[in-house]
């Protein structure tokens, strides 16, 4: 549990910053960010919210990376080769997560869908799958 807690908060913390950083680099505020975030459940009138609904946003994030971190634990516990292997297969999970959120996830929710994007795509390899990997397997099992 400490290792899904902990992977789940890294993980948010690493994506959640990076996105602040790339949009921010084009001009859009850290609360139009998560206003994008909640737009996956409340559709293009997360936009017209305030704070609450960027508080809403964030707490989605972390509630999406915390499933991440849990999707992995089961993995980590159903495959000997992921527990063999944890930072190399979190790397890949982090991938397979990319995909599932950029191609079934947010097509399937209430935000506007977006292009595939190697950076995000190697973003999400590095900032969330790894350390995901990583401290899954250092917590796991106590």
């Amino acid at each position: 549990m400490k290792g899904i807690l902990l992977g789940g908060l890294a993980a948010g913390i690493f994506d959640i910053s990076y996105a602040f950083i790339k949009w921010g680099m084009r001009g859009v505020s850290q609360e139009r960010v998560l206003h994008s975030v909640a737009s996956g459940l409340l559709g293009p009138a997360a936009f017209q919210g305030g704070g609450p609904v960027a508080a809403l946003g964030l707490c989605l994030h972390f509630i999406i990376a915390l499933l991440a971190a849990a999707g992995f634990a089961l993995l980590y516990r159903l495959i000997a080769e992921v527990r063999r292997w944890p930072v190399p297969a979190g790397a890949a999970y982090g991938a397979f997560f990319y995909f599932l959120m950029t191609y079934v996830v947010v097509p399937l929710s209430r935000a506007k869908p977006g292009a595939f994007n190697s950076v995000d795509l190697l973003g999400h390899i590095v900032l969330i799958g790894a350390p995901i990997g990583f401290l899954v397997s250092r917590y796991a099992y106590r």
